[in-house]
């Protein structure tokens, strides 16, 4: 495993696929923050830590995203830098997140959700690792 993360990976930068995957990045970052702005979730099914599950969920989905943005973006990488900086980037824009929500009335700033955060991002990477980058190599 150690090995396959350390390992380099060259690939000749491609514009077209760097644009494409950097605004679907960003849309999707706005569509986060779109969903912070609101004052009220009752919409959403709501269960015993179903609000943890959805900020694993949103982070693991924005950890792929953000993966694929950045391993198109350098043509010499290692997978264990891509990994550490997405998490690092994930878990930065969670915390900007839940001070957004600190100032939306009805929504609360918690740790937890950062927390939660966290580990949507682990999840997310792990997944995309075993289920994706894995079928490459």
């Amino acid at each position: 495993m150690t090995e396959s993360l350390n390992m380099v990976i060259e690939k000749k930068v491609d514009g077209r696929r760097l644009l494409f995957h950097w605004l679907v990045l960003i849309a999707y970052m706005g569509f986060i923050f779109f969903l912070s702005t609101l004052q009220s979730t009752k919409e959403l099914p709501d269960f015993e830590f179903s609000d943890k599950l959805y900020h694993i969920v949103e982070y693991g989905i924005l950890s792929i995203l953000l993966f694929r943005a950045m391993s198109v973006s350098f043509s010499k990488k290692t997978l264990m830098a891509l990994f550490f900086y997405t998490f690092l980037i994930s878990i930065a824009y969670g915390v900007t997140d839940e001070v957004h929500q600190y100032f939306v009335p009805h929504r609360f700033s918690t740790v937890s959700d950062v927390i939660a955060d966290g580990v949507g991002s682990i999840v997310g990477l792990y997944l995309y690792n075993k289920l994706w980058i894995k079928r490459k190599i």
